[in-house]
Parts: structure tokens; C-alpha cells; sequence
């Protein structure tokens, strides 16, 4: 059962309004609006099968001078458990964590909580600074102020790619209890020339260097198909329906609707991504830096698909550079999706991660 309230009764055109020009944009070409977003969104979290809310959250003028909107979905929230927070990637919304949010729900141990990021899905579409170490910051400071709103002290905090890079800005005081990083993007400074990478697949490469060669930002061919968006997305994005076809019915449309819904609209979210990388697969500022000088006591758990363009390697680098502490490192049979291509073997790797805390010695590394 699902529950929207709009925080504070403030009216939906608050949380984003875009300029009668985008407007004209967004009927004509894009056909596109906030109740289409919200239908496809209603159209996956149906098959959640638990019972959860969903609500707008103001945080305040945070980046600027309007105030922003989180959306927020929510569920066990009397449960006493250190809270389990899940942060998209690029491209995606707290909806594509819809073959996750059950088993998490249904083990009954903690709150469990999802947003979608500023600049992504139903939330709020600030701007960000074009400096990378100010959108770094920003991006941090409305995940920062929305945790204050919800009075979440310390929380587990698991980040699928893009979503990983914001997690290692966090305060590690707040993060005390366990990191989980699924298939993180933005690891390790880039080769000195990409087709040089030594684990990445040719085509990965090849994709990733033509990226980076336009001046613009990542998912620019799904706005030029405009109408045809969803027909694009069906064809060029496969691998993700296909992810969702056995446990929801249409999945097709399900997810190629909300893929292109969430990311037709004005695009300051990806616009950060832009400033943040280096050649599409790497970060200007990498993550890999920031771990190695996390605090020993503090768990962490690495999950990669083995067929992602994300290079797993690296973190194995960081697992042997942190003796005695608990770094828990999988490679599964998946790919970037690694949430939804083998969400079964991810819940329970995520389930029996929160159950570690800080302080538990003692470094495992495995391969399933």
C-alpha cells in the first residue's frame, strides 16, 4: 500500500516548474509531465508486494533560492535497526529498486528508505556548480540536509554507481555503520589512453571514448528521439528490461516509460555527472583516493557484475589495502544492473552486510 503526501501541503508545481519554453518542449516534442513520471513510477512500485509511503520532503533552499523537494519512499520506519538508504545512478530513480525494496522489507530488521536524487526523477531539478569539487559538495549537502529532515542519525547507506561517488563525500561519522557500494562508478583515475584499459570490453571502451568526445551531456540521444524515446529505449536497453521481464508483468513498457520520463525532463542531475567525470567511465576526483583513507573500523562491503563496464579490478586493490579491517568484495554473474540482473543473491549479500557493524575484524573476499 502506498502513501504520497507533499510535505508541508505545498503544491506539486513547487517541487519543479520548469520556464514556459521547457514547457512547450515537454508537450510538443518530449511528451512529457510530472503525472506521466509519476504513473510510470506508480506502474513499478505496484510490484513492491510491501507495504510502503512515498512523500515529498523540503529540505529549504539548500543550492539557492527556492526550496527543494526529495522524493522520498519509505517503509518499516518504527523499526529500531540503523536505516538502510539506497542512492541511484545516473539515468535511474528510487523506482528501478523495485526487486529490492521487498526482500529488505520483508526481513524485517530496519527502516529502509530511497530517494530520488536532486536533479533525478520526481525530485526537485536544482542546478549544479560546473566545478567539480563544488557539485561534489552540493551533491552532498541535499543528501546531508534531507537526512536531517528525517532525523536519521547514524544509516547505512548503499550507492549503485554515480550514487557511490556522493557516498564517499559523506561525513564518515554519519556513515559509521557500513558502506555498500554496488558496482560504483568514478573508482579510479582514468588509463592514460582508454583503449589502454586493460579489463574493460572493447565495445565498453569504444562507447565510453565517443561519449566523451561530445561536448554534452551523457543522455542526450534519448532527448533527440523525443516521441520515439521509449521505442529507442526498448531497443538499446535490453539487458535492463530484461532484468525486470521475470517478476514484472510488461516490463517493457514499464521500464523503458519511466527510464525515459525520469530523464527527458531538464537534466540537471546528469549535468553534475558531466562536470564530475573523466572520459564517462572515470571521476575528475576519484573515489578510489577517499577510501583508502577510510577509518579502518568501518565495514564495507563491494558488490560488481562480471559483464559491467565498470572495472572491478581496482577495488580489489583497495580490499588488499585494508588488512584486519571487513571488506566484503562479490563478483557476480551480472552486469552494470547488478541490483536488478541478479537481485535475489543482492538482497541477501545486502541483508547480511547490515548485520555488520563497526568494529567487526576480520577481512572476507568473495567470488559468488
Amino acid at each position: 500500500m502506498a502513501e504520497e503526501i507533499l510535505e508541508d501541503s505545498a503544491d506539486v508545481s513547487l517541487v519543479y516548474e520548469p520556464g514556459w519554453m521547457r514547457r512547450v518542449w515537454n508537450r510538443v516534442w518530449f511528451r512529457t509531465s510530472s503525472a506521466r513520471l509519476q504513473n510510470a513510477e506508480t506502474s513499478l512500485l505496484q510490484h513492491v508486494g510491501a507495504s510502503y509511503n512515498a512523500k515529498y520532503v523540503k529540505i529549504g533552499p539548500i543550492l539557492s533560492d527556492n526550496d527543494i523537494y526529495v522524493w522520498t519512499f519509505s517503509s518499516n520506519e518504527n523499526l529500531e535497526g540503523h536505516p538502510l538508504v539506497f542512492l541511484h545512478g545516473l539515468g535511474s530513480g528510487l523506482g528501478l529498486w523495485t526487486l529490492n525494496f521487498k526482500g529488505m522489507i520483508e526481513s524485517q530488521t530496519r527502516p529502509v528508505y530511497a530517494i530520488d536524487m536532486p536533479g533525478f526523477g520526481r525530485s526537485s531539478r536544482p542546478d549544479y556548480s560546473c566545478i567539480p569539487e563544488e557539485a561534489e559538495n552540493q551533491l552532498v549537502q541535499v543528501i546531508e540536509a534531507w537526512r536531517a529532515k528525517m532525523n536519521l542519525e547514524k544509516i547505512i547507506l548503499l550507492g549503485h554507481s554515480f550514487g557511490g561517488i556522493c557516498l564517499s563525500r559523506m561525513d564518515v561519522d554519519i556513515l559509521r555503520v557500513h558502506i555498500i557500494l554496488a558496482d560504483p562508478w568514478g573508482f579510479k583515475r582514468p588509463p592514460t589512453r582508454l583503449l589502454d584499459a586493460k579489463h574493460s570490453p572493447f565495445k565498453n571502451r569504444y562507447i565510453a571514448n565517443a561519449l566523451h568526445a561530445l561536448p554534452i551531456n551523457p543522455l542526450w540521444s534519448l532527448r533527440v528521439a523525443g516521441p520515439l524515446g521509449p521505442r529507442v529505449l526498448k531497443m538499446i536497453r535490453a539487458d535492463i528490461i530484461k532484468n525486470f521481464s521475470t517478476q514484472i508483468d510488461d516490463a517493457e513498457t514499464k521500464i523503458s516509460n519511466y527510464v525515459y520520463h525520469s530523464n527527458v525532463q531538464n537534466s540537471t542531475g546528469e549535468s553534475a555527472f558531466y562536470t564530475l567525470m573523466n572520459m564517462f567511465g572515470w571521476a575528475k576526483n576519484p573515489m578510489e583516493m577517499r577510501l583508502e583513507t577510510l577509518d579502518d573500523k568501518i565495514p564495507l562491503t563491494l558488490i560488481y557484475g562480471s559483464k559491467s563496464w565498470v572495472d572491478h579490478y581496482p577495488a580489489e586493490e583497495i580490499v588488499n589495502r585494508r588488512p584486519g579491517s571487513y571488506v566484503n568484495f562479490h563478483v557476480l554473474d551480472a552486469g552494470h544492473h547488478v541490483y536488478a540482473d541478479k537481485f535475489e543473491s543482492f538482497n541477501q549479500i545486502v541483508i547480511d552486510a547490515c548485520q555488520v557493524g563497526v568494529g567487526d575484524a576480520g577481512q572476507r573476499q568473495q567470488e559468488s
